[in-house]
């Protein structure tokens, strides 16, 4: 999706070696055709896992571990994942996901979803409005909405926990 082709877009543009994974191998070789990364491969427990082993960088960019499905993961319980990874979860709903709790517990570095969400936001707003968007009040908004357990803010909906 859009946020898969930006984050690859990015990192190809900074210089990285980037490896697509994703659970339809054709959309894969396309973004790594369009975007000039380095690798596609389908989006297996088996490819993830051999890709993380010398990877700095792991971004889940799928909808795995978004509400209401936050018990799922891509990342496999049976294999420990490494701990010199940092782990991008671009979900925000919830902010804490299944991903991101195996990092942690692993060791490695984990990052949400909110500073994306906030940044899409912030510049949304600007060029609605030509004025520059309230970013650390936008923040302080998800964190307080997220920190209430209620679901249906915007950007965050669903139930309440």
């Amino acid at each position: 999706g859009g946020a898969a082709r930006a984050v690859v877009g990015g990192l190809v543009e900074a210089g990285m070696e980037v490896v697509v994974l994703n659970r339809t191998l054709a959309k894969a070789q396309a973004l790594v055709a369009a975007l000039g990364a380095a690798e596609a491969h389908p989006l297996t427990p088996e490819a993830l896992c051999a890709t993380a082993r010398t990877a700095d960088l792991v971004v889940n960019a799928t909808s795995v571990g978004m509400w209401p499905h936050t018990e799922a993961s891509v990342w496999p319980d049976s294999v420990p994942l490494p701990v010199h990874l940092t782990v991008f979860d671009l979900v925000y709903n919830p902010l804490e996901t299944r991903l991101l709790r195996q990092a942690r517990t692993a060791g490695a570095r984990a990052l949400d979803g909110l500073e994306m969400l906030v940044a899409q936001g912030a510049l949304a707003f600007e060029l609605w409005t030509g004025r520059p968007a309230p970013v650390a009040v936008m923040r302080a908004a998800c964190l307080t909405q997220a920190g209430a357990g209620v679901r249906g803010a915007p950007g965050l909906e669903g139930e309440r926990r």
